[in-house]
């Protein structure tokens, strides 16, 4: 969300929360943040055009942003919450069979988040 905002050219996201609507994180099985969510919702305090970065991004994504999205696929919620985002124009999702939801660290651990990163900023490896 936040990328798309700023108008970057590349979003990178680990593990996201794609949505925070409560009847659709009830259908993919996520009710981690319900007692948290549940009186918010009640209260209307929630913008609908960014409660689901699905069609978030489809509406406010600029033309030079591109998404690549990072998750472990063996962490099911981890894995339903971003494939929700597939078919997003200029998004692609990368699938990896470890890290949970520390994927971040497995990746680090692995000596590919420097890589990653080193790429998305157009940057050496080192």
């Amino acid at each position: 969300m936040f990328g798309t905002l700023l108008g970057a050219d590349r979003v990178l996201s680990f593990a996201p929360q794609t949505v925070l609507d409560i009847n659709v994180l009830a259908t993919i099985g996520d009710h981690r943040w319900d007692a948290q969510l549940l009186p918010i919702a009640a209260d209307e305090a929630l913008d609908s055009s960014w409660t689901d970065l699905r069609g978030a991004l489809t509406r406010a994504r600029h033309e030079r942003t591109c998404y690549q999205v990072f998750v472990d696929e063996k962490l099911s919620v981890d894995r339903r919450h971003a494939e929700r985002l597939e078919g997003v124009a200029e998004l692609r999702l990368y699938r990896f069979g470890r890290g949970g939801h520390g994927l971040v660290r497995a990746l680090r651990e692995a000596g590919a988040l420097q890589r990653l990163l080193c790429r998305a900023l157009g940057l050496p490896a080192r």
